[in-house]
């Protein structure tokens, strides 16, 4: 996450990060389906445990 400056508050990260998929491939195999309108970049990450 540093290397994106995303600043953990709470948690751990010792999530799968297997369990997330790159939103770019997912957006681009669904192109005939949706309009990207804009894109959201978080640079603060609140978990809960």
């Amino acid at each position: 996450m540093e290397a994106n400056d995303v600043t953990l508050i709470g948690g751990g990260i010792d999530e799968a990060p297997m369990a997330y998929k790159n939103i770019k491939n997912v957006m681009a195999n669904q192109q005939e389906l949706v309009e990207v309108l804009g894109t959201f970049t978080p640079k603060i990450v609140r978990m809960d445990k």
